[in-house]
């Protein structure tokens, strides 16, 4: 989005489970939560319908967009080796990761009356994705398994019924995209289930925050356009000054669409999407996104019993971070043709910085704005480049700049934000991203425009302003220069910063098969998988 627009806000893979009610027994904990244990964990052995089988009806699919393919369940569901602790993950293959951890769990126990909590292995997204669609059909057969595994439960696990507090299932996507607003792609009614009241979930996501959602497509602008007139109209004795200048610009939106004046108005809508932790009957705990590293006790290739000298997240030199910052993935949603308004601000101030700082510099240094990634670059490396010597991410920057990166892969993103300072982590669709954490496994601090991004992971980030920078609403449009300002203005905050992420971030990864260096207790939670059972366990009480 140009600037200078005009704005209308418009108003085991191989294991099995089951399902809830009771009273409401909902605690909220106290911040900080108190010390956590490891509680021992019983685990259902529910039939394959409610999980391997849907893992391989998903495998069928694999020709359709965004689907994950057969190399998903590889490495206990992380997905094909890229190197030591990094993995090419399906971003929302989070069920099948938690149960294959589940099932490895050095607290796991075989009588239910030995358990703290008890774990469900029903998988709601691959549920979902298995029969996917949008046909009245389609959504009763995810319908129909969801009663299928509630069914199993009332059948086979009476505790279920009786203490909901105590059992936990995980959820793949975002919470909201089962609370009745889900898409065609994932989302179901699954967190209206009556059963499910008091039920421990854990989400990558519980509150997608709100969003203005901007239309670059003609056919979206004029829908949008429309929408908002049409409540402009139905209001027109009560409208603001303000609105008034909507509704007109609506109106050379809607009348001259292809008009010069038209294409520089910016069709918005204002979008408020569920706080399934508020809204929800159902216990949803936000817990970190599979990111780009998984720890693990032997590398692949090597007979060494210990690798903490390589954990990425150790804070580096800064002569060994270049970058002042980065930011990965889209710009907008070309394809379907929306775009969110702050991060397409977040773009254009990291590309006008990086402008900034080659005109400073020496003639050997220029900036390719050219494409959709901005990059600061020496001329031999861009020689290089061109000559396909190196990766692109492997290119030299001119300190003190910021790149943007659209190449999403695992390996290039872990390289980019080791040589940042900050990573820009600008809501999309909704308000958390995975690269929140795959900043903080690597050492980078990142930069949200507002703390309810990271509040929400109350379970493994409980004082979140130690670990992130908020944007001020002042400096919203344009980061950068702020970012620049207090890096040189108060470098031991931004140092504390960074000793707070170092301490954080083995709670921010999942480990392979449970590793975990030997330094660190047997009964100790470690990575974000224990320290969500540990967490719930001292919270339900």
């Amino acid at each position: 989005a140009p600037g200078g627009r005009r704005t209308l806000l418009l108003v085991a893979l191989l294991a099995p489970w089951t399902a809830p009610a009771a009273a409401d027994a909902r605690a909220t904990p106290a911040e900080p939560l108190p010390p956590y244990v490891l509680p021992r964990v019983y685990v259902y052995s529910m039939p394959h319908a409610f999980n391997a089988n849907l893992v391989r009806a998903v495998f069928a699919r694999q020709s359709e967009r965004w689907h994950p393919n057969e190399t998903m369940a590889h490495n206990g569901g992380f997905g094909p080796r890229l190197a030591d602790g990094v993995f090419d993950s399906f971003q929302f293959g989070l069920e099948l990761v938690m149960h294959q951890r589940m099932l490895s769990y050095a607290h796991r126990v075989d009588s239910p009356d030995d358990a703290d909590l008890f774990w469900v292995s029903f998988y709601p997204t691959l549920s979902a994705i298995a029969h996917r669609g949008v046909s009245a059909e389609a959504r009763e057969g995810v319908a129909a398994n969801e009663r299928a595994a509630l069914r199993w439960l009332r059948e086979h696990a009476p505790r279920f019924f009786t203490e909901p507090h105590r059992h936990v299932f995980a959820l793949g996507k975002t919470a909201g995209e089962f609370f009745g607003s889900g898409t065609g792609l994932y989302g179901s009614c699954w967190l209206l289930w009556r059963e499910l009241r008091n039920v421990n979930f854990l989400t990558i996501e519980a509150d997608a925050g709100e969003q203005k959602i901007c239309a670059t497509a003609p056919h979206l602008r004029s829908y949008m356009a429309k929408n908002a007139f049409e409540q402009y109209l139905a209001n027109k004795q009560h409208l603001t000054p303000e609105q008034l200048g909507h509704a007109r610009a609506l109106q050379i939106v809607l009348e001259a669409p292809d008009s010069a004046e038209a294409q520089r108005i910016e069709v918005c809508n204002g979008r408020t999407a569920f706080n399934v932790t508020r809204d929800s009957s159902a216990r949803v705990w936000a817990v970190p996104y599979n990111s780009i590293y998984a720890y693990e006790p032997f590398p692949a290739e090597s007979a060494k019993s210990e690798i903490s000298a390589a954990f990425p997240w150790l804070v580096r030199a800064r002569d060994s971070r270049p970058l002042l910052a980065a930011f990965v993935g889209a710009e907008t949603r070309a394809k379907i043709g929306l775009y969110v308004s702050l991060r397409v601000a977040a773009v254009r101030s990291c590309r006008q910085w990086a402008v900034a700082v080659a005109d400073r510099g020496t003639s050997a240094w220029h900036v390719n704005a050219t494409g959709p990634a901005a990059e600061v670059e020496t001329q031999s490396a861009v020689e290089a480049r061109s000559a396909a010597a190196a990766p692109e991410y492997k290119t030299g920057y001119r300190e003190g700049s910021c790149l943007v990166q659209p190449n999403t892969d695992r390996m290039s993103i872990g390289a980019l934000y080791a040589r940042s300072i900050f990573c820009l982590q600008p809501p999309g669709d909704t308000a958390t991203r995975s690269g929140i954490f795959d900043s903080i496994v690597s050492g980078c601090i990142p930069v949200v425009w507002t703390l309810a991004t990271v509040a929400q992971y109350k379970l493994h980030l409980p004082a979140p302003e130690a670990v992130a920078l908020v944007v001020p609403p002042e400096h919203a449009e344009d980061p950068l220069p702020w970012l620049a300002g207090m890096l040189e203005r108060e470098p031991a905050r931004v140092a504390k910063l960074q000793e707070e992420i170092e301490r954080v971030a083995p709670r921010c990864q999942y480990s392979v098969h449970g590793g975990r260096p030997q330094t660190v207790s047997a009964g100790e939670p470690w990575d974000a998988f224990e320290h969500a059972l540990a967490g719930i366990a001292a919270a339900r009480i």
